[in-house]
């Protein structure tokens, strides 16, 4: 009866020896499940920092250009003022050519 208790409280062990390593198992599935959401969530932050930092970029970009396209429209104003002045200009000498002509 010694032998026969002593071989059910092993069996008892095994089995609990068992279910702990079954315990380990799915805690190791579970924990490479985690770390692999770990990566998905750096590699997401990793690729929105990088959006966050184009679209500044682009915003800079952006604002340069309007930069750009005022003082661009502005020297085109300047150059149609000069233009239309250079043509009062020719306009007004050559009515006084006229007059001297007469």
């Amino acid at each position: 009866a010694e032998l026969h208790t002593e071989a059910q409280e092993f069996r008892m062990k095994l089995m609990s020896s068992e279910q702990q390593a079954q315990e380990a198992m799915l805690l190791r599935t579970r924990m490479v499940g985690v770390e692999d959401r770990e990566e998905e969530i750096l590699m997401a932050s990793r690729e929105k920092s990088m959006l966050h930092d184009m679209l500044t970029s682009t915003r800079h970009e952006e604002s340069n250009q309007r930069i750009v396209n005022g003082e661009q429209q502005r020297l085109a104003q300047s150059m149609l003022e000069k233009s239309e002045n250079l043509k009062q200009q020719l306009l007004e000498a050559s009515q006084a050519e006229e007059r001297l002509c007469m």
